[in-house]
């Protein structure tokens, strides 16, 4: 079984049509998105329909309740604040209603998916530490949860000890009685200092489970004019070149 996962699109089109091309590759049994499809970019509409239409499970992040009016903008800082009421001004109701229906937090039998953190997950904490890790799984029973929200790769793990540290590969083989925290990174605004999008590919056999990363190039340069044709802030154009 291949699973796909993929988070963090806020509304850049080009960079999750350039996923597709890497889905028709990666031929996945099945797509999980793990939220946040709008916010930021200037195609909240787009993405929302073509990410409903490709994936089998989709998240709600904290940008998409905020589209939806379910999040206050209160804690969102005055550019995310500017590039959301601005998609509000832009999404049909149906849209929203949408968006409001997603749930944050799934549990399946062998995986956790998750916008935020298994701990109170519409409370949107960030899990950026192995402290964070730590504390987090003691909130889902699976070997493994897939996570976003912090736009950056990460894998933490822990062992039946309770040791927790991060691995700093791309690519692991799953260790029996070992549990996993996977951010797959984001597609439309990565902010670990690699402006290209990222994905990550589950796979399992009778033998053998695998984690890895990808990272893809999409056109950012037209993005960026799409942005700013908008009039949303400036710097949200500029820091996708640097992956920031």
């Amino acid at each position: 079984m291949k699973h796909l996962i993929f988070s963090d699109v806020h509304g850049n089109l080009e960079a999750l049509e350039a996923l597709l091309v890497q889905i028709q590759k990666e031929r996945p049994d099945r797509i999980f998105f793990l939220g946040d499809a709008v916010g930021y970019g200037a195609n909240p509409s787009e993405c929302v329909h073509q990410i409903a239409e490709i994936a089998d499970l989709v998240l709600a992040g904290n940008h998409d309740y905020a589209a939806a009016g379910l999040t206050s903008l209160e804690f969102f800082n005055p550019l995310a604040r500017q590039a959301m009421l601005w998609t509000q001004s832009e999404l049909l109701p149906d849209e929203k209603l949408y968006l409001a229906s997603l749930p944050v937090i799934i549990h399946l039998p062998q995986l956790c998916l998750v916008h935020s953190s298994p701990r109170e997950p519409k409370k949107w904490h960030y899990i950026l530490t192995e402290q964070d890790a730590a504390e987090n799984f003691p909130f889902f029973t699976s070997p493994i949860c897939f996570i976003g929200h912090s736009h950056r790769v990460q894998i933490m793990l822990t062992d039946r000890a309770g040791n927790c540290w991060q691995s700093l590969d791309q690519s692991i083989l799953l260790e029996e009685g070992y549990r996993y925290i996977i951010n797959v990174g984001s597609v439309g605004q990565p902010r670990d200092y690699d402006p290209r999008g990222a994905y990550c590919i589950y796979e399992e056999n009778s033998h053998q489970k695998r984690i890895q990363i990808y990272r893809f190039e999409y056109n950012i340069s037209k993005t960026q004019h799409k942005i700013i044709q908008a009039g949303l802030p400036y710097p949200l154009a500029e820091r996708l070149s640097f992956g920031i």
